[in-house]
């Protein structure tokens, strides 16, 4: 990998609408949703993982083919994270 620059972007194409449905799927059903403008999110100063305002595809097939990387399916990675976050809560 020596002189070479990659990008970590895995091949699934990640939305919210995606981000959220897996939330929904990690809690069982229960995930409260509240709506919210761009105007809103910029005002309240709410953090999100990616812009609301734009679209933007990355590629990590030259990590897949390079450095033989396997991505870990979105799916697989929120359950784990989710998992992790509740404990967190839960035990505070």
């Amino acid at each position: 990998a020596y002189n070479e620059v990659f990008n970590l972007a895995s091949p699934e194409d990640a939305t919210y609408e995606s981000y959220i449905d897996e939330l929904v799927k990690c809690n069982g059903g229960d995930f409260k949703r509240e709506p919210v403008t761009v105007q809103q999110v910029l005002e309240r100063n709410i953090p999100l993982p990616f812009p609301l305002d734009e679209n933007e595809l990355y590629s990590g097939k030259k990590s897949e083919e390079v450095l033989d990387y396997k991505y870990t399916p979105f799916e697989v990675g929120m359950k784990k994270t989710f998992s992790v976050v509740m404990g967190i809560y839960k035990n505070n």
